[in-house]
């Protein structure tokens, strides 16, 4: 290694130094023989790494088989209108979209829109079943790939990650309709809606429930602003965000029925007691890698503020 250099000024080439910098200069081939691979292959694993990053599943997973996903995983490209996995065929990958937007289909009919570090085709591969919809590109698409032998290798073989994909399968295709469902009690106000807290008459587990009145939903804004929140809650899995298990309606109103966050809203805490620093530091970095998952796949949360954050039974938070 030699050639330390610091820049104060524009060089005459492509590269700017906007601030004092401190440069070192190392040959490739010395690069390539501490690193055993190129600059570009780093590049690109660092790449994989940040999609499989934003994906909670694989947060359970240690660095060994997360790096040995990165060597095995490949990218595969789709133009729009491309038809990425056909309902009623044999699941053979699964699909992290690193870039793009997919869109699913039960015959004709439109199911959702998912886009980046979203991830599909693993309910066929667990099940053993047929697709149970159709994928289009719904743009140029970019998914990262894994066969269905490195799928079982590193997740049908971690009970852990099977049960946490089993949960996953079944809220999205739950079959619930408003006749299954009974209030308990009122538990809030959302930004155009009440939520109440329900129960299923015949599994007794209980939902959180957002009611919206129809006659808002004519509002354009307020249409779009209530479809996007349910296109992006679907579709999302965080730990410290409410899931959206699906949307319902009759002829006066729209439901959200949510996955239930039992528990008391972050104002009415710290209006009852002082929180110790430790909770303090606990509930702020919570809160901004949530801010930083949502920022990730460009969502804004314009509501911010201490009764939009529950903390639930396990003292952890929901937004």
């Amino acid at each position: 290694m030699s050639n330390y250099k610091t820049f104060k000024y524009r060089p005459k080439n492509d590269l700017v130094a906007y601030h004092d910098c401190f440069l070192v200069k190392i040959k490739y081939s010395l690069f390539i023989s501490l690193f055993g691979k190129t600059i570009e292959k780093l590049r690109e694993e660092g790449e994989i790494y940040k999609v499989i990053n934003d994906i909670y599943l694989f947060h359970n997973l240690p660095e060994q088989e997360i790096n040995q996903i990165i060597r095995d995983i490949k990218l595969e490209t789709f133009n729009k209108k491309d038809e990425i996995i056909k309902e009623n065929t044999i699941g053979e990958k699964m699909y992290i979209i690193k870039s793009g937007e997919v869109n699913f289909y039960k015959g004709d009919q439109f199911l959702r829109t998912i886009s980046n570090s979203g991830f599909f085709g693993e309910a066929s591969l667990i099940t053993k079943e047929m697709r149970s919809a159709t994928a289009i590109a719904n743009s140029l698409v970019k998914c990262y790939v894994l066969g269905s032998n490195d799928f079982s290798r590193y997740i049908i073989h971690n009970q852990k990650l099977k049960n946490y994909l089993l949960k996953l399968m079944r809220r999205k295709h739950v079959d619930i309709q408003l006749s299954d469902l009974i209030s308990v009690t009122k538990i809030g106000n959302g930004t155009y809606g009440s939520v109440y807290l329900v129960k299923h008459k015949k599994t007794k587990e209980l939902f959180a429930i957002k009611i919206i009145s129809k006659n808002i939903m004519d509002m354009d804004e307020i249409h779009n602003s209530i479809l996007n929140e349910k296109n992006f809650l679907t579709q999302i899995d965080h730990p410290f965000i409410i899931k959206v298990i699906k949307g319902l309606k009759d002829e006066n109103f729209i439901y959200l029925l949510m996955e239930n966050s039992l528990g008391m809203n972050m104002l009415d805490i710290i209006s009852c007691a002082r929180l110790k620093l430790d909770m303090v530091k606990f509930y702020i970095a919570s809160l901004l890698v949530t801010l930083d998952y949502m920022h990730n796949k460009k969502i804004i949360h314009r509501d911010i503020k201490p009764d939009n954050i529950m903390v639930n039974t396990d003292v952890i938070i929901k937004t």
